[in-house]
């Protein structure tokens, strides 16, 4: 039942780079201070954060780089007052579509139209929608991953057990993990963002994106048939006790070494948690997609876009965009995704070798 509470909690907040720019204030200012916010989720993000403000610098001498590093659990609740207060931040990283959009209709974002001009052959045609709010532009995507279900090869092999393709396949893996004493899933939820993509899947398995996007916007009570169906396959799941017990007290993170040590069957997860995978165990994980249930809906993948937007109270918006147009780059996001294990915007930065993500690669492609 916390799980379930957890996951009512999420539906309610769900219905939710190298150029050159012109930039004549930077020949005018002695120093310009950028703050930057930045999640450091990863264990590898102070790293990345320190490779890139260095090489930034190098290029751009009188501009410093100040970047806000800010834990995961802490960063969502204090990108309201960055964007409302003077001087809190001038760059923030966040998400795209509805989660942007949000801030832009309360005018709290810059226009960067001006930059996709010249970057935006850098990106797949698609991102654009994910970014542009009526006629225009306001962020610059620099990383994307997919969420899917992540296990132990061995394990499986042990159980004699393949990735599920369908609903039932799920359940049959599910109960055959429990006969043996394995908790089946494993699960960090203690921020309840963790649990939100178990809803965002289920919704469009079952519903499809056209249906789940209208419940996004709130154009589809919480109460409708087809949102009582994503409740009722997870009370399924309650049902075969598949999740793991105290999940509230934990974090994704946290829930990972059961994963390692067998105590539990598989994780959904983003791409992003390889880089909590210690090395000796990297070779032995797998990724499988979340299993159709309805094979009348299409098969969406659940991939978030990860964005730097400028907050329109800065300061210095020249120098801000130039920072955005370093980042838009290939070789800056190289950097980026090769460090956090994820799939970078830009169409001619290269990923990382891991034979880990490139399952999640071919899945997105």
């Amino acid at each position: 039942m916390i799980l379930m509470r957890r996951l009512l909690q999420v539906t309610s907040i769900i219905c939710v780079a190298h150029l050159t720019i012109s930039t004549p204030l930077l020949a005018n200012e002695q120093q310009i201070n950028l703050k930057i916010a930045m999640v450091t989720g990863n264990a590898q993000t102070p790293k990345v954060l320190d490779k890139l403000a260095r090489q930034f610098e190098r290029q751009n001498p009188q501009i410093k780089i100040n970047f806000i590093e800010v834990k995961n659990s802490d960063f969502k609740p204090q990108i309201a007052g960055w964007l409302e207060k003077p001087v809190s931040a001038d760059i923030i990283s966040w998400h795209a579509n509805e989660r942007l959009f949000k801030f832009v209709r309360q005018d709290l974002i810059l226009d960067v139209s001006d930059i996709w001009q010249t970057v935006g052959p850098q990106f797949p045609n698609n991102f654009l929608r994910h970014i542009k709010y009526q006629q225009n532009i306001y962020a610059i995507p620099y990383s994307y991953y997919q969420w899917g279900f992540y296990y132990k090869k061995s394990l499986f092999k042990r159980l004699n057990i393949s990735p599920p393709k369908n609903w039932q396949q799920l359940l049959n893996m599910l109960e055959q993990m429990n006969k043996v004493n394995i908790t089946p899933i494993a699960i960090g939820s203690f921020e309840p963002w963790a649990v939100s993509c178990w809803f965002e899947y289920l919704n469009l398995r079952l519903n499809g994106l056209q249906y789940h996007n209208s419940f996004v916007r709130g154009e589809i009570s919480a109460h409708d048939h087809g949102i009582k169906q994503v409740f009722m396959h997870l009370q399924q799941l309650i049902e075969l006790n598949a999740f793991a017990d105290n999940a509230n007290q934990r974090s994704i993170r946290e829930s990972l070494p059961t994963l390692y040590r067998e105590k539990a069957g598989i994780t959904l997860e983003g791409s992003f948690i390889e880089g909590y995978i210690p090395d000796q165990f990297k070779h032995n994980i797998g990724f499988f997609e979340f299993p159709i249930i309805n094979p009348q809906v299409e098969n969406i993948q659940v991939s978030p876009i990860d964005i730097l937007l400028i907050a329109k109270h800065t300061r210095h918006p020249n120098a801000a965009k130039q920072f955005l147009q370093f980042m838009a780059s290939a070789d800056s996001q190289t950097i980026v995704n090769q460090m956090l294990y994820q799939v970078p915007a830009n169409i001619h930065a290269k990923t990382s070798s891991s034979n880990l993500l490139s399952s999640v690669v071919q899945s997105l492609a």
